[in-house]
Parts: structure tokens; C-alpha cells; sequence
């Protein structure tokens, strides 16, 4: 006894795919294909771009910028300290740092380790000459610092003529 033949399923995917049909593809299909990798391409420099941006780290300090009048400062009786930049053809980038107990040079390495061994008030006040860089500022900022200055007043020196409240 024969069995029937059982009738193909309508559900074998074989039946309904597109085997061995092939489609031409149109021209703005076959552009945008060779698009791809250089579109690809941009979007990863973009997302490289703006995560480099926020990554960076800027050296310095970061100074909270006081909320008290001008007039506000230490008391004059505090140890007074200036930076002066040096006038000289072949010491053009040097500044001097005049204390109370000494003069010290940027440009002095053995100056410089003198003023290291210092040991300073706590409060100083501190009289930036007008051609000392802002960068420069700093590093004679963070010299007393490690001498042993916690608080540091830049006291403002007017322009000729006018006074401050």
C-alpha cells in the first residue's frame, strides 16, 4: 500500500524567497552605496572632535573670583612682597621677587632655592608690576605658596591720577 503524497506546506520559506533573483540597482542607490564608508568616516572625526574638546585640560589655577569690594584686602601692616620685571637686553625674560629679607631672581636657579628654604607669613601682601605677564604671576604666586603663604592679596595699585573708593 501506497501512501498519498502529502501536499507541500504553504509555510517552507524556500517557496516564497527570492533565490537566484537578482535586481539592478538604480543609480542614486549604487552613489549613496559608495557615500557610506566616507560619511562613516566623517561622523567618527566629528565624535572624536567634540570628545577631545571635552576632555582637554587647561594647566593653571583656577581662581574663585571674589564677591567683596575692591576697598577689601589685608592690612598694610602685612609683609609686603613685589615683582618688578627686570630692564636688561640679556635678562629679557627675568622678573625679581623683592622681600623684605631679599631680592629674588627668576632667572637665578640658586636665588630661587634660597627662596624655597624661607619660611613666610601666613598673609602677604603681594604688588604685581604692570609688565609682569599673567603666567609669570603665577608661578611667583605658587613660590610663596610653598614658602608657606596661604593668603595672597594682589593689591591693586591705581592708575596715576585716580584713586579707588
Amino acid at each position: 500500500m501506497s501512501r498519498p503524497e502529502a501536499e507541500p506546506s504553504p509555510y517552507v520559506w524556500q517557496r516564497h524567497t527570492f533565490t537566484g533573483v537578482r535586481w539592478e540597482p538604480s543609480r542614486t542607490a549604487r552613489a549613496f552605496l559608495k557615500l557610506v564608508p566616507w560619511i562613516d568616516l566623517m561622523a567618527c572625526a566629528v565624535l572624536v572632535f567634540l570628545l577631545a574638546q571635552q576632555t582637554l585640560v587647561q594647566p593653571g589655577r583656577v581662581v574663585e573670583m571674589p564677591q567683596a569690594p575692591l576697598a577689601e584686602g589685608l592690612l598694610a601692616k602685612r609683609p609686603t612682597a613685589v615683582v618688578h620685571r627686570i630692564v636688561a637686553p640679556e635678562r629679557q625674560q627675568a622678573t625679581v621677587l623683592l622681600l623684605e629679607d631679599g631680592r629674588y631672581s627668576s632667572d637665578v636657579p640658586r636665588e630661587l632655592d634660597a627662596l624655597a628654604e624661607t619660611h613666610l607669613d601666613e598673609e602677604i601682601n603681594l604688588i604685581v608690576d604692570a609688565q609682569v605677564s599673567h603666567g609669570e604671576t603665577l608661578v611667583w604666586v605658587e613660590r610663596l605658596r610653598r614658602c608657606g603663604a596661604r593668603r595672597i592679596n594682589l593689591v591693586a595699585t591705581p592708575p596715576a591720577g585716580e584713586a579707588y573708593p
